[in-house]
């Protein structure tokens, strides 16, 4: 690569997870991907409920839910990353934490 090519930067996986993955989860996670295109951050986002995200452990990169949820998260393999928010409906107050997991993680 030379110095003036561009590095492809692979989209960040993230799954959001509320009680039954289908209310604040699916708004989240579409202001979530709108945000990070914003931002110019390359990322796939999907939504379930909590009960779950075990079976889909190997689809995403970060999970974000809400801070009472986020105890029911497993412990997640190495490289994996668990973000629980205060308030899922309004990603601006927690977007600072999540483009930084972003940043230090995958996209350096």
């Amino acid at each position: 690569m030379t110095s003036g090519q561009a590095v492809e930067q692979k989209p960040v996986r993230i799954l959001v997870c509320c009680g039954s993955g289908q209310g604040s989860s699916m708004m989240c996670s579409k202001k979530i991907k709108s945000y990070l295109d914003k931002q110019g951050i390359p990322s796939t986002t999907s939504n379930c409920a909590i009960t779950d995200h075990k079976s889909r452990v190997d689809s995403f990169d970060i999970i974000v839910t809400s801070v009472a949820l986020a105890e029911q998260v497993i412990e997640l393999p190495e490289g994996k990353f668990k973000l629980g928010v205060k308030n899922m409906i309004m990603p601006k107050t927690f977007a600072d934490d999540l483009v930084s997991i972003i940043k230090n993680n995958f996209h350096k």
